[in-house]
């Protein structure tokens, strides 16, 4: 038998913030289990594209624990993606 799980989300949801090792990007992730694949495609499907690539993107969701994580190519991106969002998300 197939074990199936629901995640209940506690707004807002803590992520953590890291930048890379070069100073040219922000990874940013949320623990397992915090967040919905509906909420994650929310952040992520109003991520411009084109030319205002440069904003915060979605990068991955995993479906087996419900991790996922978002890119940001600077800081100043990160902060306007963070006022943005500030119902959903904190850290």
């Amino acid at each position: 038998m197939e074990q199936c799980w629901t995640i209940q989300e506690i707004r807002p949801i803590k992520v953590t913030v890291k930048e890379n090792v070069l100073g040219t990007g922000v990874t940013v992730t949320v623990e397992p289990m915090l967040m919905t694949y509906q909420t994650f495609n929310r952040l992520r499907d109003n991520c411009p594209v084109g030319d205002h690539a440069n904003e915060v993107q979605g990068s991955c969701y995993d479906y087996q624990n419900g991790e996922c994580s978002f890119y940001a190519p600077t800081k100043q991106d990160l902060a306007v993606w963070k006022e943005k969002y500030k119902d959903i998300i904190s850290w």
